[in-house]
């Protein structure tokens, strides 16, 4: 983030939302790049982060003018690694593409695919047990005991296999919801697996499904941690600005009451 002020606007009202503005982005990026570091191990974790903006303050005369740089929170989509896990409930998605989950607080969306099936013959999540859905938000229901015998096809669905009378056949029995948005900034982070949409998903025609392993998380611990360093001292020495404006301000203020 860059700051730029003219001296003579230093007192001004403007310099002392530019230190404001450039203390709270700064701790934002600070939030949001420790958030990253603490999600590298989850499966299918998109890595975000601040980007910069800058609009302009003007001073009391049109040749004075300070700037400062806003942030938007912006979601690095690209796909994380694969992992192979040789379990069968275990998938990765590539592509722009969400699984929609059922949690007590609402749908929510999550690319970790560590799958499980619960006592009602469910599909679920693994770690949070939530129920995962189809392309109508509906539960997807399994038939008993169908662990070693489930595919997911590229394109999503869930096939049973079985042999009957000496032939092998195979039945859709589920289609996983896999859906996609317009405006990644629409998604926010809830927890470390899950994203809550302030607009609905539109079906994903081109998130393709691999079986038997997850997608790892797209951060670089090592790089996010340089990040994090260079933030950390970004942000201290704007604390230390921030602190200079202040006592500026409380001169000029003592200086304006003794000339009353």
């Amino acid at each position: 983030m860059s700051i730029a002020y003219r001296h003579h606007d230093v007192v001004g009202v403007n310099v002392d939302t530019i230190a404001f503005c450039a203390r709270d982005m700064q701790w934002n990026r600070l939030a949001e790049c420790a958030h990253n570091l603490s999600s590298a191990h989850v499966a299918g974790f998109k890595a975000t982060y601040i980007k910069n903006e800058e609009f302009q303050y003007h001073g009391r005369h049109q040749h004075m003018s300070s700037s400062v740089t806003s942030g938007q929170l912006v979601r690095n989509m690209t796909d994380g690694a694969f992992r192979y896990t040789d379990r069968p409930l275990d998938i990765s998605l590539s592509g722009q593409g969400f699984l929609a989950v059922e949690t007590p607080q609402g749908i929510r969306y999550t690319r970790c695919g560590q799958l499980d099936i619960n006592d009602q013959n469910e599909l679920i999540t693994f770690v949070d047990q939530y129920p995962v859905l189809n392309k109508s938000l509906s539960r997807i229901q399994l038939p008993d005991r169908i662990m070693k015998n489930i595919n997911f096809t590229r394109e999503g669905a869930v096939i049973h296999n079985k042999i009957l009378n000496g032939l092998h056949e195979s039945q859709v029995i589920g289609e996983l919801g896999l859906f996609e948005f317009n405006d990644q900034h629409h998604l926010k982070n809830e927890g470390q697996h899950c994203l809550i949409a302030e607009e609905d998903g539109i079906i994903s025609k081109h998130t393709i499904v691999t079986q038997y392993g997850l997608e790892q998380s797209n951060i670089s611990s090592v790089e996010e941690s340089v990040k994090l360093v260079k933030i950390l001292r970004s942000y201290e020495q704007t604390e230390k600005l921030f602190k200079t404006f202040e006592d500026m301000r409380k001169k000029q203020l003592n200086s304006s009451s003794r000339n009353v």
